[in-house]
């Protein structure tokens, strides 16, 4: 079949033509944004759990169900090489200059550009060119203590007062949370605790990985209870099977039992793999239905697909010696290993030789910790990549 004709989507962060088994989620984040534009008190959201699960996806459908409903939304991507406050004061200038647009909220969107300007010179925030925020003046005496946990919350409760004033509603989408940074995120927080105590209409919809509720929970012990912690783990059979029966429908094509139970095996519902597994089949068929001999000979190109674009590219910011931390992690196998047990895989007496590594290797996202004493992979079935991985 033409590849152009393919409904499967299996690019980084592309909505899927067919979403299913996040219903419930989609819904919860949907009812905290209409609570916030009805002035009534909203709880911020932060989605969790492993690469490939479908977060962005989520988010995805967030964004445009709150643009659907006449919020202002802003989306960022957090990025470990870019200050997350640059990017976030850049979409707060969007959205206040969206408002200013509103006659009834116009001073109270002047206010809060004058809490930007005051806030980019304060904490002396970076832009090239130097643009952002030069339509506005600093105010003195708010967001201009240089106290970055004093002077967030002062902005973003001054965008809340726009908000408020102009009958709607801010959603801050943020995803890849866990690269915001300690001293960003704890701001960040204070600035939501700021504005649930005033009940103003701002949202935080978040996503990271599994070890995100861990540095919430560091940063402030009431995040627990600011933010609601949804975990987004593989989809069950039942909607993995729905995800490629509805995506092939779209072209009139069916699929038969047993390439259904060969996909189940092959992907374990995880929904990237379920995209490119659904592209690689579509790709090598002559027509409806798709067979399990399909699914047999899509297997080497979807395997090499995954291996090139899923798997290997994030391996470009590992040293030679976390490469070799994380094969000694592959080799003990799937699932949750000590500390301890990797040093003796990777040839060490004692685990605290492997600190630093290990720590490197949980801040760019590599592993986590499930559970207390014990590390894994924050991708589904990288070691199995690993022990095929000659590079």
């Amino acid at each position: 079949m033409q590849a152009e004709d393919s409904p499967f989507t299996p690019g980084a962060g592309v909505m899927p033509e067919v979403m299913a088994g996040r219903e419930a989620i989609v819904t919860a984040m949907t009812a905290q944004t209409r609570r916030a534009l009805k002035g009534r008190a909203a709880r911020s959201l932060v989605l969790h759990g492993l690469r490939g699960t479908g977060k962005t996806s989520i988010l995805l459908e967030a964004r445009e169900q709150a643009e659907a409903l006449g919020s202002a939304v802003s989306w960022i991507e957090a990025v470990p090489d870019k200050p997350f406050l640059q990017q976030l004061v850049a979409q707060l200038r969007k959205i206040l200059i969206s408002l200013d647009a509103v006659e009834k909220a116009r001073r109270f969107v002047r206010a809060a550009g004058g809490a930007l300007a005051s806030l980019i010179r304060s904490v002396n925030v970076q832009f090239p060119g130097g643009s952002v925020g030069v339509e506005f003046e600093p105010v003195p005496g708010v967001a201009d203590s240089g106290d970055l946990e004093t002077d967030l919350p002062d902005l973003i409760e001054a965008v809340g007062l726009a908000a408020k004033h102009a009958s709607t509603a801010v959603v801050l989408i943020v995803d890849e949370l866990q690269f915001v940074g300690d001293t960003h995120l704890n701001a960040l927080i204070v600035s939501m605790h700021r504005i649930a105590q005033r009940r103003l209409p701002v949202v935080l919809i978040g996503a990271g990985l599994p070890n995100v509720l861990r540095q919430l929970g560091e940063s402030r012990s009431y995040s627990e209870r600011l933010f609601m912690a949804e975990s987004i783990g593989p989809l069950s059979r039942e909607a993995t099977d729905t995800v490629f029966r509805d995506t092939l429908a779209l072209e009139d094509v069916t699929i038969e039992a047993g390439a259904l139970d060969a996909l189940w095996a092959e992907t374990e519902g995880y929904p990237h793999f379920i995209q490119e597994w659904g592209n690689g089949c579509w790709a090598v068929a002559t027509g409806s239905p798709i067979r399990k001999r399909d699914v047999d000979k899509a297997a080497p190109r979807v395997r090499s697909a995954l291996d090139r674009g899923f798997f290997q590219m994030r391996l470009d910011r590992c040293t030679p010696q976390e490469m070799d931390y994380m094969r000694a992690l592959a080799s003990l196998g799937p699932g949750e290993h000590g500390p301890g047990a990797v040093a003796k895989a990777y040839g060490m007496s004692s685990s605290s030789q492997l600190n630093s590594t290990r720590q490197h290797l949980i801040e760019k996202g590599m592993i986590y910790a499930p559970s207390y004493g014990k590390l894994a992979f924050t991708v589904p079935r990288f070691e199995d990549f690993l022990g095929r991985y000659t590079g």
